[in-house]
């Protein structure tokens, strides 16, 4: 599928002031797939959402958020419902995708 997507980004606060968050729409390719995780005798099966995210000028790292569609204006206050209230994903890992064979995308990316 593909669709914008809202990339959300957390920018830690200094001197005791609030973390702000930066959004970043873009327009990605996305598919679910199914994922299995062992720990000792449990096995674990889940869905997962990979995101093949364009090229551009943007942060991105482990523990930020992805939302399918657009939403704007995210405090510290208000980031749990707007994650709760819309498609979601919590960003996992992070692999850059190399750039040959005309490949239009700068990173793949993991949520659950």
């Amino acid at each position: 599928m593909r669709n914008t997507i809202t990339l959300i980004h957390r920018v830690e606060g200094t001197n005791g002031d609030p973390d702000t968050f930066t959004t970043t729409y873009l327009k990605a390719d996305y598919k679910i797939t199914k994922q299995s995780t062992v720990s000792g005798n449990d096995i674990s099966f889940f869905e997962a959402m990979i995101f093949l995210l364009p090229f551009g000028d943007y942060v991105i790292e482990q523990g930020d958020y992805i939302v399918v569609g657009e939403v704007s204006n995210i405090t510290s206050e208000d980031l749990i419902d707007v994650l709760e209230d819309n498609e979601s994903y919590d960003i996992r890992s992070i692999e850059e995708v190399e750039n040959k064979y005309g490949v239009n995308y700068q990173y793949k990316v993991t949520g659950v």
